[in-house]
């Protein structure tokens, strides 16, 4: 699995890079087999008092193409917490593209008809 990050906030930080891969090694991992490669995007949206962090993810899935997250949040702990709420967000896609492709592989099964008893 690929992952992509691209940071333009206005400070770059090595210690964020490795909170975003923690996070998504952390919370991706069950469906590391489906995932092809994960792109990540932070950027600041606004000014000054009303600066939001802004996460974008996307994650391609091969032949059940991309599921893709969005998260908006200001305040303190901006990036951890536009990080977290994108990841919630892109788990549950995940989750729910996986299970739909389960469910139209597996042939539904009609319940066996049993023959009436024959009172003689």
């Amino acid at each position: 699995m690929k992952i992509l990050i691209h940071d333009s906030l206005k400070s770059s930080s090595s210690r964020r890079e490795a909170f975003i891969q923690e996070r998504l090694t952390e919370a991706l991992e069950r469906f590391y087999p489906a995932i092809h490669r994960i792109d990540i995007s932070l950027s600041l949206e606004g000014h000054n008092g009303t600066a939001q962090t802004h996460c974008h993810i996307a994650a391609n899935l091969a032949s059940l193409g991309n599921v893709v997250s969005d998260y908006r949040t200001g305040g303190d702990d901006a990036v951890h917490h536009a990080v977290s709420g994108a990841l919630r967000s892109l788990t549950r896609g995940i989750e729910k593209k996986l299970g739909k492709r389960q469910s139209s592989r597996q042939p539904t099964e009609l319940p066996e008809v049993m023959p009436e008893a024959i009172d003689a």
